[in-house]
């Protein structure tokens, strides 16, 4: 809303400028640190500069005010905080408040002070005041313009400087000043404040990374992941004594590993020729070199540590020009080409042997306790038959080089583990494997194989148990210990990551009752299993580590490094939501509340997912994790659709050949029931997100419903087919997704399960994320969607010549180009609708007598009558006078009246000429007087009573026809070819609108827009939608010739009936303005329209610097408006101060 401020002769009616504003009324502020002057052994430096009081200011000093003493100061009734002066040396004060917007704001920052100051603003210096007043009536404000994103909270911190020197008391008063048209947005603003989850928190911090304990389980290695910035990180790992708790290696080296048996680490250093092996002794805290000169790369110990086993790889075929020769659908991906083989080295000799060789890739799995032979497994291509790969299973004996295989090209095998007598192997693979014998989903005919399963196999007699086939989450294997006999299992556990434990002499899973739902590290001591340490988090926390009693089912807290910063967080509540589909079926989720939780308010709601599958699991380190939105005043639902592992085989299957197809319904029932149970959500603000396959979910949602009002997909799949032959794991990832489906044999999931092949079916706004080198998912699958949207989603806006039509007299007496009048006529024999836009109500804006040129004009205002046919009447628009429209001219006697221009009403009589047949309506400030008639002509025309409506701006926007598919701007030349500097921003606005009337749901309208400059660079833009270079554009011209948002803008407007009068004041008025603003003042000028309600008018412009302090001016303004009282015929005059006139 514009800010007007009216003044007369007589009396100041209103402050200036006025605006709501807040004083910072408490602060956290440090004790006083004393800073010296340097000594100064010269009186200037070595470039002649003076050492100043300005300079000490910048003297650098830590803003923390975390384990730093600091109390609370309430400022004064007017806002001001006083500390104490310096005496002798000089004394910086830190003060420090916090500020939180809802949404996004503009505002400054004032600050009053004698004393020098710097201002910060998250550790990032912004402003400062280098020179001290005497007195605090001298001090004008400092103004610190602040940008609120809703991301950030932000901490103020203004280091103040006393100097011995300075005469004030140094004081400070802060007030916080909203930009106006940011009125309606809230904002906190508190030292105290609480802060709010942000995307800062889920990436940076510090927290426990992993943890490992010795073979004995009496001593533990906790490494520690500090990120603090994009640019400043760290890795550290400490040495704990778990008896005592005490630290006894506070810096370990982040490559330490512990030795398989010895209880000692071992890291490698860089060695003379190759790597130095040196171990640490914890038990001693001695360091030693235990082997010199060993080959570099990773490599694993044998049980009695006498060798090393190490995988190196052959490379494979180097590209050596610009053409590469494709052999397999893997050479696209870097090093695919390359193989991995075993060697041995053996310490005592020095040797390194190798022991595979061969074309295919050999990985260790495992080596027998014994240490004799290895457990390994190869893989080879298989591309003609889904899944495209066959792995086996073998041991070697080192001591004969022999292989014996266990399991022979299994598809579905992963890898493998020796049970602690090494007569059984533990084998790791899809519930396809070992001929399906681990398969229980149901009636799907093909079992997910990410949903991984354990089987044990007895060497002797290749009998296989299945042990995980009836058992619901999907399994990663960590350990079979020797000691206690049992196999410990990582799950995905629903939406949880939970340690598990199978005791092969039961047959029974047991989860261990662990602190944190999802264990990211965990570990059990080799040789006491009583000992085991872990590290977790969950909705609420992150990298935590334990230390666990097996036998007592207790955990003890290790380390919560990120502990302090949640606990300043506010996090909001998070439970279990759940609803049963229509099949029945159980769909698990989970609500997040707002932290500041009203049950009373509507909240907009986030609905995220992933629906592939696996779920989307606990924590707060993804960037879409829900405490990020909830704490932006979101209510966010997360579903676990159909799909996902960790419900049991049955569930998972279902992603299997579906591509979305179930798992869209169930979401889209999910939110329907999920607003219905919980009142407080605003069901007309629902949106939905989703990255990778949840992005594809995101584009096959909109195809299928328009439940929600938003949409973001990030790094989303639009069609199947390109993802299958391009995405680097694209045709891989679909040998699960579409198990045995290709284009050629089951193409209607390949396409009609894409949103591209259904973009037309898309009616939400859709925001699409991509990363520009992203290769499973490539970049292509969002800007495919993206060409089709924006072919179907914005009307075909064709431009006209009118101009050359006119000159060929081929719109002789018309106002419709020929073209505008087929698509209309094209439109209503299809049945659908058409719109005409002209921005001026009325038959004509002027009338002419055509014998002497006489114009009627209004008697109060400097303006020309407007005719109004239905009335037979002459009209004034600024002041409402009307006069009967004369048969005779009162000039010259003439009776030959031409209408200049048209308006709706003309346009009207002219379009039911050309469409006698077609119901015509008006829709303008005369036709639309009440709210009645308004919604009478609204209702005609979407019920389609009406075919086509003809309107002002009126019709520009906030209205939904789904029927009208042309819609015709009668005259873009009237909306540009206005005084104003905003003329082409509101035209691009007004003509872009209107043209969003056509083709608004399922069909691509047409524009037919009318111009005499159809090559002008605005009617291109609007053309083209290109609204970014129309901003650029218009704000480039706008800096150069000193317009907002560059400058301010403030506009005297002064009236009076005598113009002598109104003369000679304005122009005195801007002479005084002049002599103290200088170039800032431009005028006295007469508007367009010079005279108005009898009123005749002058302005004076204003053009102020946006840094510009508001106290001093209007200090200015009132100044010279005082003096001005001093003349008589100022007291003729209204003078109104326009700010910032929108």
């Amino acid at each position: 809303m514009k800010k007007i401020l009216i003044l007369s002769g007589l009396s100041l009616l209103v402050a200036l400028a006025v605006r709501a504003q807040d004083k910072v009324t408490e602060y956290n502020v440090r004790p006083a640190v004393a800073v010296r002057t340097p000594l100064q052994g010269d009186s200037i430096n070595f470039t002649g500069e003076k050492f100043t009081a300005d300079a000490l200011l910048k003297t650098d000093i830590s803003l923390d005010f975390d384990g730093r003493p600091y109390e609370r100061i309430t400022a004064d009734t007017a806002g001001y905080v006083r500390v104490e002066k310096a005496d002798k040396d000089n004394l910086f004060y830190l003060f420090a408040t916090h500020l939180r917007a809802e949404r996004f704001m503009k505002g400054k920052l004032n600050i009053y002070s004698p004393a020098r100051f710097e201002v910060f603003v998250n550790g990032v210096s912004k402003q400062s005041k280098a020179t001290a007043e005497d007195s605090l009536s001298q001090v004008a404000p400092s103004v610190l313009s602040l940008r609120l994103e809703p991301e950030t909270d932000y901490e103020i911190v203004v280091k103040l400087l006393s100097t011995a020197a300075d005469k004030a008391v140094p004081v400070l008063k802060c007030e916080f000043e909203k930009d106006k048209e940011f009125a309606d947005v809230g904002y906190r603003l508190a030292p105290d404040l609480k802060r709010r989850f942000a995307l800062h928190n889920t990436a940076f911090g510090s927290r426990v990374r992993s943890v490992s304990l010795s073979p004995n389980g009496k001593y533990l290695l906790a490494c520690y992941a500090d990120n603090y910035s994009l640019k400043r990180s760290r890795t550290r790992c400490e040495l704990t004594e778990l008896k005592t708790g005490r630290v006894i290696l506070p810096a370990a080296d982040e490559k330490m590993r512990w030795m398989p048996r010895s209880n000692k680490l071992y890291y490698t250093v860089t060695g003379r020729q190759r790597n130095d092996l040196v171990v640490f002794d914890p038990a001693t805290m001695r360091e030693e070199v235990l082997l010199k000169d060993v080959p570099e790369g990773y490599f694993a110990w044998s049980p009695a540590e006498d060798y090393l086993i190490y995988s190196p790889d052959d490379k494979g075929e180097a590209v050596g020009g610009p053409l590469k020769r494709l052999l397999h659908p893997d050479d696209r991906i870097p090093d695919a080409r390359s193989r991995n083989y075993l060697v041995r080295y053996d310490p005592v000799t020095g040797l390194s042997e190798r022991l595979t060789y061969g074309s295919h890739a050999v990985y260790l799995n495992d080596i027998s306790s014994d240490g004799k032979k290895l457990l390994c497994s190869t893989s080879k291509s298989n591309i003609t038959q889904c899944p495209f790969s066959l792995t086996s299973i073998f041991e070697l004996d080192l001591a004969t080089l022999q292989a014996d295989t266990l399991v022979a090209w299994d598809p579905y095998v992963n890898r493998a583990a020796y049970s602690p007598d090494g007569g059984q192997l533990l084998v790791i693979g899809s519930p396809m494997a070992f001929d399906g014998i681990g398969k229980n989903c149901g009636e799907h005919p093909i079992a997910n194989d990410f949903d991984t399963q354990a089987f044990i196999v007895d060497k002797a007699t290749k009998k296989v148990n299945p042990i995980t086939r009836d058992f619901n989450p999907a399994v990663d294997f960590l350990q079979w210990n020797r000691v206690d006999g049992c196999i410990y299992f990582n799950t995905t556990d629903e939406d949880c990551r939970h340690i598990y434990r199978y005791v092969p002499k039961t047959e029974s899973f047991e989860m261990l009752p662990l602190q944190e739902d999802v264990i990211s590290s965990f570990d059990l001591a080799e040789y006491n299993p009583a000992v085991a340490a872990y590290v977790g988090g969950g909705n609420a926390s992150v990298g935590v580590a334990y230390t666990y009693d097996v036998k007592k089912k207790t955990s003890v807290l290790l380390a919560n490094p990120m502990k302090s910063v949640l606990d300043r967080i506010d996090m909001g509540t998070m439970k279990e939501w759940n609803f049963t589909a229509e099949d029945g079926t159980e769909i698990k989720g989970m609500i997040c509340l707002p932290p500041a939780f009203d049950p009373n308010r509507k909240y907009p709601l986030i609905v995220y997912y992933y629906g592939g599958t696996t779920p989307t699991t606990r924590g707060i380190t993804s960037p879409y994790c829900a405490q990020l939105f909830a704490s932006r005043d979101y209510v966010v639902y997360v579903i676990q659709p159909s799909g996902a592992i960790g419900y049991g085989q049955e569930f998972s299957a279902r992603h299997v050949n579906a591509w979305g197809e179930r798992t869209a319904d169930e979401i889209i029932e999910g939110t329907k029931k999920f607003c219905a149970a919980h009142p407080f959500v605003n069901d007309k603000r629902i949106g939905c997100i989703g990255a990778s396959y949840g992005g594809f979910m995101t584009m096959y949602l909109q195809t299928k419903t328009d439940l929600f009002a938003a949409a973001v997909s990030h790094a989303g799949i639009s069609n199947v087919t390109s993802y299958w032959g391009e995405g680097y794991w694209g045709y891989s990832y679909n040998s699960v997704a579409a198990a045995g489906s290709y284009p050629w044999n089951n193409p209607d999931l390949f396409t009609k399960h894409g949103a591209l092949f259904n973009a037309d079916k898309i009616k939400t706004p859709l925001l699409l994320l991509h990363g520009t080198v992203d290769t499973n998912v490539p970049i292509g699958e969002s800007i495919q969607l993206y060409n089709a949207l924006k072919i179907l989603g914005k009307p075909e806006i064709i431009t006209v010549d009118v101009k050359e039509l006119k000159r060929k007299k081929i719109m002789k007496d018309t106002l419709f180009s020929p073209l505008l009048v087929e698509k209309v006529r094209e439109a209503l024999s299809r049945g659908e609708q058409a719109i005409l836009f002209q921005n001026r109500r009325g038959f004509a804006p002027m009338i002419e007598c055509r014998g002497c040129g006489w114009v009627p004009r209004c008697v109060n205002c400097d303006v020309s009558l407007t005719y109004h046919k239905a009335h037979n009447q002459l009209v004034c628009h600024y002041c409402g006078y009307t006069y009967r429209l004369p048969q005779v001219c009162p000039e010259c006697k003439g009776t030959e009246f031409k209408m200049q221009g048209f308006g709706t009403e003309k346009v009207e009589e002219e379009i039911a000429g050309q469409f006698p047949a077609a119901k015509v309506e008006r829709l303008d400030f005369d036709t639309a007087r009440t709210r009645t008639a308004y919604e009478r002509i609204i209702s005609d025309f979407e019920k389609g009573k009406t075919q086509i409506l003809i309107g002002t701006q009126m019709l520009s926007k906030g209205l939904d026809f789904g029927n009208v598919s042309v819609v015709g701007i009668l005259s873009a030349d009237s909306l540009m070819n206005f005084p104003d500097f905003r003329a082409h921003e509101r035209a691009y606005q007004l003509m872009v609108q209107v043209s969003g009337r056509a083709g608004r749901r399922d069909k691509r309208g047409t524009v037919i827009l009318q111009t005499t400059q159809p090559e002008h660079p605005l009617i291109r833009m609007v053309q083209h939608f290109a609204y970014k270079e129309m901003v650029s554009l218009q704000l480039s011209e706008r800096s150069m010739f000193r317009y907002p948002p560059y400058y301010r803008l403030i506009v005297l407007i002064l009236r009076s009936r005598n113009e002598e009068a109104l003369q000679e004041m304005s122009a005195l008025y801007a002479e005084k303005l002049r002599a103290r603003l200088g170039e800032r003042v431009l005028g006295p000028v007469t508007p367009p329209i010079t005279r108005v309600q009898t009123l005749h008018i002058k302005k004076i412009v204003l053009k102020i610097e946006i840094s510009a302090g508001i106290a001093p001016l209007r200090e200015i303004l009132e100044g010279i408006h005082a003096e001005m009282q001093g003349y008589a015929l100022f007291k003729q005059l209204l003078v109104h101060y326009d700010v910032d006139p929108a």
